[in-house]
């Protein structure tokens, strides 16, 4: 069969090129593959150490650390999501339906979105049209270490889906979304190549982005497969990373070490118990599902990065991360959209000017991306690892010589943002946890995302062990 563009094969030829492929992956003499129906995907994709992380049916609570996979069945009048918990009693439902997809993600609550994205347990890339022969030299070129070997390979239509596994998942906090969604794009544009795809325009998607599962239908009526590399590790970010051909679009050494670390350290009160102890929190934050109160900073920490980025210290490979803490900077200022939108896009020229690289231009689309930051409400990144994406040092906020105990009220006023009515004190006596050290610090911290346990140390006179046992603690969050 030519390799035409698959979009404008006839549904026969569809199917021929698609059965082809199953043929080939099933008696391949590259890779050792396991053919696995829906059930043989979900203990790929998400068990550890002979446990789903996945929440038991029937719990009417949740559980602090377990978190689930959402399924979206998509249907032309009405789409619908499904948790499924850890008995997987859910997943014969959606076989042979005809547009049914999840991503080795797991999720707090019932919306598959990316506030509630709590974990990756790896990242799947999309190649579409996809023939025989883009599929063969696919495998060749994973063989000859030109591309990072896949877990795990779907047959999904025209194209096919790869998946490389983490073998601890990575928690995923605001900067680490950003930077694995970067990754991912650059990753993408290694794997899509001249000869794994007969299609010339790449298309990149971010790490949310869903597929379609096996055991549900391709567009063309035929059932999904899906294949396992046996005797093949997890991957890991450092592998993967190697692949991206250009060394400066790499993740540095520093950013590797972030996504590493990055763990959630989960509060030792549980849901349940936070509604009996704070009625007036339980009942805005997750019934009525408000955000909390934030501080409101002036608009001189806008004003102060837009002039910063707007200087020479500004590198290449670090202008979307430039502009996309700009947007992190308007939602902590206050600043609206549509100034926000006018100001980045007074810099294409600028950030178009410092191209070095021809396969590297900035463009409108790069502006719009680093826009999301804003509707995605990043504004949590910490100071070091906004210093680290962006390539541009930030001096840390002093007290301006205010003292210790003036520093501390206003810490106090802070903390009535998010709890006007007092509901953080424990109304039964003793306060959360061991005592007001772990309250001070957990406040403290809240008010204060950027600072360090020794700015913490000095500015509340608890010792340094203290603020070290109580420093990754975190409030109740969902």
């Amino acid at each position: 069969m030519s390799n035409k563009n698959v979009e404008y094969l006839t549904i026969e030829d569809k199917i021929q090129n698609f059965n082809e492929k199953n043929l080939f992956l099933e008696y391949n003499d590259i890779f050792d593959l396991d053919r696995i129906d829906l059930y043989g995907f979900y203990e790929f994709v998400f068990m550890r150490n002979n446990e789903y992380p996945f929440e038991l049916k029937g719990k009417e609570n949740y559980v602090e650390g377990q978190y689930n996979s959402i399924i979206v069945n998509i249907k032309k009048e009405k789409s619908f999501s499904k948790i499924i918990t850890r008995d997987l009693e859910e997943l014969p439902e959606f076989e042979g339906q005809d547009f049914v997809i999840t991503s080795p993600i797991t999720y707090i609550g019932r919306n598959r979105n990316s506030n509630n994205a709590r974990y990756c347990y790896g990242i799947a890339f999309d190649i579409d049209g996809v023939f025989l022969s883009n599929l063969q030299d696919l495998l060749h070129q994973m063989r000859t270490k030109r591309l990072p070997i896949a877990n795990l390979i779907v047959n999904s239509g025209n194209g096919v889906h790869l998946y490389y596994l983490f073998e601890k998942p990575i928690a995923l906090f605001d900067n680490i979304k950003v930077l694995l969604k970067d990754f991912k794009y650059k990753l993408t544009v290694e794997i899509w190549n001249m000869y794994t795809s007969s299609i010339s325009e790449k298309q990149v998607q971010g790490i949310f982005q869903g597929f379609r599962l096996p055991g549900t239908k391709t567009k063309f009526g035929e059932i999904v497969t899906a294949f396992k590399f046996n005797d093949i590790p997890y991957a890991t970010i450092e592998y993967l990373n190697n692949f991206i051909y250009e060394e400066k679009k790499r993740l540095t050494m520093d950013q590797i070490a972030m996504i590493n670390k990055s763990t959630y350290r989960h509060s030792k009160i549980s849901l349940e118990k936070a509604k009996e102890l704070y009625p007036d929190w339980y009942e805005r934050r997750i019934v009525k599902g408000e955000k909390r109160g934030k501080w409101n900073i002036k608009r001189d920490l806008y004003d102060w990065w837009l002039n910063k980025i707007k200087g020479n210290e500004v590198k290449e490979g670090h202008r979307y991360f430039c502009l996309m803490s700009l947007a992190m900077y308007a939602i902590k200022c206050n600043i609206d959209y549509e100034e926000l939108k006018k100001d980045s896009y007074s810099l294409l020229a600028p950030m178009e000017n410092l191209t070095m690289n021809e396969d590297n231009h900035f463009t409108k689309e790069d502006i719009e991306d680093s826009l999301k930051a804003f509707r995605e409400n990043y504004s949590t990144f910490p100071r070091k690892d906004i210093e680290k994406i962006t390539g541009i040092i930030i001096p840390p906020n002093k007290r301006n010589g205010r003292k210790q105990k003036e520093h501390l009220l206003r810490a106090r006023i802070l903390q009535n943002l998010d709890f006007p009515n007092g509901e953080w004190r424990n109304k039964n006596g003793k306060p959360i946890g061991e005592g007001t050290k772990e309250n001070i610090v957990i406040e403290y911290k809240k008010n204060n995302p950027n600072a360090t346990m020794y700015r913490c140390q000095k500015e509340t006179g608890l010792s340094k062990n203290t603020v070290k046992k109580y420093w990754n603690l975190i409030e109740i969050e969902v």
